[in-house]
Parts: structure tokens; sequence; C-alpha cells
């Protein structure tokens, strides 16, 4: 008497249907029905595998991704907002538009100096990125009939590393965010050569490309449709200032946020230089006690990474440590390596009189007297120190 071959049950939870007659579908332990919906889910991942981000531009695959569509939801975003004339015409008339025109129109290269038109959204970002630290207000020139002028707090210049006109690229990776003083310090100088490629900067090695009347009219003749609609999409819409709401300067603030040290750390991490801003930090905690002087530092920094570290602050900076390695012997009369803590004042002391020797020696400023130094800090800022009552009363007109 043979017995009945027993066949092998679906694995799937509360599916008590036999194993498929098929190879596969065996060493899987489905049921048909289980199998068919195993077959199609692996077309479908293949064929997604296949697809790319639907957004314009966008040459990613969206493999990785639950989305059906876009390979991120920061495409997803930028796919949805509505290009219409109205925000073209609101972004081409917006001064981060006109100030990036005018950069490309000022380079022996011109429309030569950038690489892509994503590096126009890139400048026009660093606009927007300018713009939360300059804290730009409301001064109301009574002087001149009530004629509202918005005035920057802090007065900030997007600087080219290697000179806009020597003909240096129009990118976010060859600017860097600094006080407009530094830059007019520098002014078209070459940077020196130091181990940090991206301080020494980019010349482009395009060929001159003549901009034919504006930025947006060079774009609509020598561009197609949808890489001017993907430019667009991504400069997205632009913030706008409203001139009857006065703001109030506060210097205080600046100073306890210590603003310029966090603009020179917040740059670091983005041109990939964080090992600048982390040894600034362990610096700075030297001279906690003394906001003035971390504000003084900074400045000095900014002025070494536009000039490639010609004076070798940086260097010096990068070679600071609060700990030292020291070789001893242990019982048994072995060698050890031991770190040990430097001597925080002596440490303090180098510091502050190799900080004061180069602002002398770039600014020619006295720094060592207490008024000098917050003179010196004071003076990177466009509004007198206690001025901050202008622009309480409304203006008579509106321009």
């Amino acid at each position: 008497m043979t017995k009945e071959r027993i066949k092998a049950r679906c694995k799937r939870p509360n599916c008590h249907e036999p194993v498929y007659d098929n190879v596969d579908a065996r060493r899987h332990y489905l049921c048909e029905q289980h199998y068919d919906i195993k077959m199609r889910n692996m077309n479908r991942r293949f064929n997604k595998g296949k697809q790319k981000c639907e957004r314009q531009g966008c040459e990613q695959f969206i493999k990785k991704t639950q989305n059906k569509r876009f390979c991120s939801n920061a495409c997803r975003h930028r796919a949805s907002r509505v290009v219409d004339n109205n925000l073209i015409t609101k972004t081409i008339r917006h001064s981060y538009w006109r100030n990036t025109e005018r950069f490309i129109q000022l380079n022996p290269k011109q429309m030569g100096s950038i690489d892509s038109l994503m590096d126009i959204a890139e400048m026009i970002g660093l606009y927007t990125r300018k713009a939360k630290y300059q804290k730009s207000y409301v001064k109301y020139a009574v002087s001149e009939g009530g004629v509202i002028k918005l005035s920057p707090f802090l007065s900030l210049d997007l600087c080219h590393f290697y000179p806009n006109s020597a003909g240096g690229k129009n990118t976010a990776r060859n600017t860097i965010l600094a006080p407009s003083k530094i830059n007019r310090k520098r002014r078209n100088k070459l940077p020196a050569s130091c181990p940090y490629q991206i301080l020494m900067g980019k010349q482009s090695e395009n060929e001159c490309i003549p901009m034919t009347g504006s930025l947006y009219q060079h774009l609509n003749d020598y561009c197609r449709d949808d890489e001017i609609l993907v430019l667009f999409q991504e400069i997205g819409k632009l913030k706008e200032y409203y001139f009857y709401r006065p703001k109030e300067v506060n210097f205080e603030l600046a100073l306890n946020s210590l603003l310029l040290s966090q603009l020179l750390c917040d740059e670091c991490h983005r041109l990939g230089l964080k090992n600048i801003s982390a040894k600034f930090n362990t610096l700075k905690q030297l001279f906690s006690l003394d906001n003035y002087f971390c504000e003084v530092i900074a400045i000095c920094l900014f002025y070494a990474l536009l000039s490639g570290d010609e004076d070798k602050l940086i260097e010096s900076l990068l070679n600071y440590s609060d700990t030292q390695m020291i070789q001893t012997k242990s019982n048994d009369g072995e060698s050890i390596l031991q770190y040990e803590y430097n001597d925080m004042v002596q440490l303090q002391i180098i510091w502050q009189q190799k900080i004061e020797d180069f602002v002398s020696a770039i600014f020619d400023v006295d720094i060592r007297d207490e008024k000098n130094k917050e003179a010196f800090y004071f003076s990177f800022f466009t509004t007198p120190k206690g001025d901050n009552k202008e622009g309480s009363e409304e203006p008579e007109s509106i321009l």
C-alpha cells in the first residue's frame, strides 16, 4: 500500500493553498496566486529602476524611492512650482538677479564665466543666504524728502576667490560671503598659492561668450525653453522686502550672537573647509569672555581665506592644539606616549599677540587699546553704534 504524497503549503500567513507547480515557485514556497503577485512586483521594480525623475533637468533614477514620479521631495517641490510670466518678471527685476547679471557682464568671459544655468541659480541662492546675515533694515532719509532706503546692518559682499574682473568663474565654489570692507581691501588681487585648492579660486577655461542684451534676453536667444523653465523652478519665489515696516538695529544682539563668527563657520562648512571651522571654534574657547576679540579673529580669517592664506594665519590655526603629546616612561622602563594639556594662559597670550600683529599689519589698526578694538569691529557695520532710532516715523512718500 503506497502512501499519498503530501504537497507543501504556501508560506504566506493564513494561506493553505499548495505550492504552485513551478521550479521558481517551489523554491520560494509560494502558491500560484502569491507567486503571480511576487512576479508582478519584481517586474514593477525592474521597470521603475529604468525610470528617471520627471522633473526637467534631473537625470536621477527613482529606483530607491517610494515616489512613482520624482527622485526626492526636493525635486517634487521644484516641479510643483508654477513658473508663469508674473514670476519671471518679478525675478528678473529683483536685485539678486540684477547683481548676478552685473557679475557676468563685468567678467571678461561674460556668459563663459558660468558652466551651466544652475550656476545662476546658485549665485542667487548665495544672495538669499547673504540677506539672512546682513540683517537689512529700513532707513528713512529725511533730508531727501522721506525717500525710503533699504540699508544693510552688516555690510557683506559676494567675494570671488579668483577675481571676477580677471576671468574668475561665477560659481558658488569660487565665491564666499565676506564683509565688504575686506572685499574692498583685497580689490582684484590674485590669491596666493596654498595647499587648499579652493582658496586659490577657479579661472574660467571657457571661451568668451558675449552677452547679447540683458541676461534674460540672452537666455531666450540661446537656451531651450525647458532649460529656462528648470532655472526659474530652481530659483523659486524670491523674498520681497516691505519698505513700510521699519526695523531697529541691535548691536548688542549681533555681538552676543557672534554674527561674523557664525557666518565664517557656515561658509567654511559650505565650501568643505570643516577643519578650519572646527579649529576656529576650539580657538574661540580661549577668548570666550571677550566677544569683540572672537569677532576680530573671524575678520582676520575672512581676510586669510580671500588672500589664499598669504600670511599663514590659517596654517597656524590648523596647527593649533590645546593638548600636546609627550613621551614618558612607565614603572617597567617602557616609553609611553601621553597627551597633556598645554598652558591655556600661554596659548591665549600667543594668539592674542598674533591677532594683534595681523590686524596692525593688514588694517593698520592697534587693537591693543580697547576703544580701538571696538571701533574696528563696528567699522564693519553701516550705521554708527547707538543710532537705532531712524525709521520710527512714517515717510511722507514711498518710492
